[in-house]
C-alpha cells in the first residue's frame, strides 16, 4: 500500500484521504508521479492519451467497494478497466478514479444439475484466461479472437466473434451477472433477478451501471474447425464482393466469411504468400471458417469462394480454433499503433456503390493505412429475440469498421487521419443509421441513438434507477 505522498495531489485529494483509503486496499493504488499510473493508463490504441486522478490496481471484491465510497466521496467518477481494447479509451476517464481490474482474472467451470458445464469468469479476464481453461476440457465459449482482450468489456457491448453465426453473440450464452452498484453494494442479474437491468447490461453495459465482478456463461463443445485465406487484387473487388453478400445471404450457421480491403504492408504476412505484391498495393481478403466434420463440405465451400475471381493467395488449414486465434495476436497485435475507428450496421447489401466508394477513396488518399473489414451477421445471432437484450442489431446483414492507422506523434498527422476516415463516414452515411457499440466512436453527435436506436429513452431510465448519481462514467446519463 502507498504510505509516503510529500505533496499536494489535486486540489480535491490530500495526502491524509489517500493514506486512509490505501490501508483499506489489500491491493494497491497509484498517481500520476509514479511508473505503474502510466503502465495502467496505456490502453491499445496509442492515440489515446487520458490523465485520470488515481488508479487504483484492485485485488479483491472489497478493494472495488472501497474505490467506489471513495470515489463518492471524493466526486470523481469512475471508470474500469480491463484489456483496455475500446477503441475511443472509456477505459480510462480523464480526471475520474480507474478500477482496474486485471488482478481479478479467474477462470472456473462448474458442473450443472444437466451435467452441463458452465464456465465462471471473473470481471478481469481475458479471452485468453479462458481459452486456456476451457481447451482443457474441450469446450469453448463465444468470446473474441485477441487472447489480450477483456472478457467482460467485449460481451457488454454485444460480443460479436468468428463463432456467433454457429452459437451467437456472446450476451446469448450470458447466464448470469453480478456487480457492484454505485452505493457499493453486490448486486445479482439473470433472466429471473434484476431482469430488467440484465436486458441493460446485455449490450450497454459498459461502465454505465455498475462494476461487473463476475460473469456465468453456457460452454460449448469445441467444433472442428476448416480454415482459409483467400486473396485479390482490389481490381476485383465489386465482383467478388457481389457474390459474398448474395452467398453470405444464404449459407449456413456453420459458415463464417469476413472480408478486408487494405494496403500491403510489411506486418501483412498474409499478402506476403503473393509472388507478386507491391508495397503499397490494395488488396481484398477473405478469412472463412467452417466448423464441421466434412472435409468434402469445406472444399466446397473454399471452391465456391475461389470461383468469385482470380486469387493471387489461397491458404487452408484444419488447425484448431484456438490455434488460429494465437496466431491472429502473433500477427497482427497492434502494439500500440494510434488508430481512428468507426463502423457502421449494414442492414442492405453491399452494392456496387458502397463498394466503388470504398476503393476510390482509398485510391485517392494512397499514403494512408486504412483498413476495412466486413463481418456478418445472420445465422444463430437472428435466432434470439430482438427484446431479450439492449442489442438491436440482431437483424442487419453486416457490420463494416474502417480504421485508421498512424504511427507519428504530430497533431497534423492525427488530424489528418481522423479527418481521412470522417470524410469517407459522410460519404457512406446512406448506407447505415447504426454503429456497433464495440467499436465505440466517441465523434458520433448521439450514440445512445446510434448504438441503441429506440431502446434509448428505457436506458436512460435504467441508468436513473441504479446509477442515479451517474457514478459511472459510460455514455448513458440518468
Amino acid at each position: 500500500m502507498n504510505s509516503k505522498l510529500s505533496f499536494p495531489i489535486t486540489d480535491k485529494l490530500n495526502a491524509n484521504t489517500l493514506k486512509t483509503f490505501g490501508k483499506r486496499l489489500d491491493g494497491n493504488y497509484y498517481l500520476p508521479f509514479q511508473e505503474q499510473y502510466h503502465n495502467t493508463c496505456s490502453l491499445d490504441n496509442g492515440a489515446i492519451d487520458h490523465k485520470p486522478t488515481l488508479v487504483v490496481l484492485v485485488a479483491s471484491i472489497n478493494d472495488i467497494e472501497e474505490s467506489i465510497k471513495f470515489a463518492v466521496a471524493n466526486n470523481l467518477r469512475i471508470s474500469v478497466k480491463c484489456g483496455g481494447h475500446m477503441p475511443s479509451g472509456k477505459a480510462i476517464k480523464t480526471k475520474g478514479l480507474v478500477i482496474d481490474m486485471c488482478l481479478l482474472n479467474k477462470v472456473d467451470v462448474c458442473y450443472q444439475a444437466n451435467k452441463q458445464l458452465n464456465v465462471l469468469v471473473d470481471g478481469g479476464a481475458l479471452i485468453g484466461d479462458a481459452d486456456r481453461c476451457l481447451n482443457q476440457y474441450g469446450l469453448l465459449m463465444t468470446n473474441g479472437i485477441s487472447q489480450s482482450v477483456g472478457i467482460a468489456g467485449f460481451t457488454l457491448g454485444g460480443g460479436l466473434s468468428l463463432l456467433s453465426r454457429k452459437y451467437g453473440l456472446a450476451i446469448d450464452s450470458l447466464l448470469n451477472a453480478e456487480l457492484l452498484l454505485s452505493d457499493a453494494k453486490p448486486i445479482q442479474v439473470n433472466e429471473k433477478i434484476n431482469s430488467d437491468l440484465f436486458w441493460a447490461i446485455k449490450g450497454a453495459g459498459h461502465c454505465n451501471f455498475g462494476v461487473v465482478t463476475k460473469l456465468e456463461f453456457r460452454t460449448f463443445d469445441t467444433p472442428k474447425t476448416f480454415h482459409f485465406i483467400i486473396a485479390w487484387s482490389i481490381t476485383q473487388a465489386r465482383q467478388v464482393l457481389n457474390k459474398y453478400n448474395q452467398y453470405m445471404s444464404s449459407a449456413s450457421d456453420n459458415i463464417l466469411i469476413y472480408c478486408a480491403i487494405s494496403r500491403y504492408s510489411s506486418a501483412d504476412t498474409i499478402i506476403s504468400f503473393s509472388p507478386s505484391y507491391v508495397r503499397g498495393e490494395m488488396f481484398l481478403v477473405m478469412e472463412g471458417f467452417y466448423y464441421g466434420n466434412s472435409i468434402s463440405q469445406a472444399d466446397l465451400i473454399c471452391r465456391e469462394v475461389l470461383s468469385w475471381g482470380k486469387a493471387c493467395v489461397f491458404i487452408k488449414s484444419d488447425k484448431s480454433i484456438f490455434e488460429h486465434k494465437k496466431n491472429y495476436d502473433e500477427q497482427f497485435e497492434s502494439n500500440y499503433l494510434k488508430k481512428f475507428w468507426k463502423s457502421g450496421i449494414l442492414y442492405g447489401d453491399i452494392d456496387d456503390v458502397f463498394i466503388t466508394i470504398i476503393v476510390d477513396y482509398f485510391d485517392k488518399y494512397p499514403h494512408f493505412l486504412g483498413r476495412l473489414v466486413i463481418e456478418p451477421l445472420g445465422g444463430a445471432i437472428q435466432n434470439v429475440s430482438l427484446t431479450s437484450s439492449a442489442f438491436i442489431h440482431r437483424q442487419a446483414n453486416f457490420v463494416f469498421s474502417i480504421k485508421s492507422v498512424w504511427m507519428s506523434d504530430k497533431i497534423e498527422e492525427a488530424q489528418a487521419n481522423i479527418q481521412w476516415l470522417n470524410k469517407l463516414f459522410d460519404l457512406l452515411k446512406p448506407y447505415y443509421e447504426y454503429s456497433y457499440q464495440n467499436y465505440d466512436d466517441n465523434t458520433l453527435c448521439d450514440p445512445l441513438t446510434a448504438y441503441y436506436g429506440k431502446e434509448k429513452q428505457k436506458l436512460i431510465e435504467l441508468k436513473h434507477h441504479y446509477d442515479p448519481v451517474n457514478l459511472f462514467s459510460g455514455i448513458i446519463s440518468p
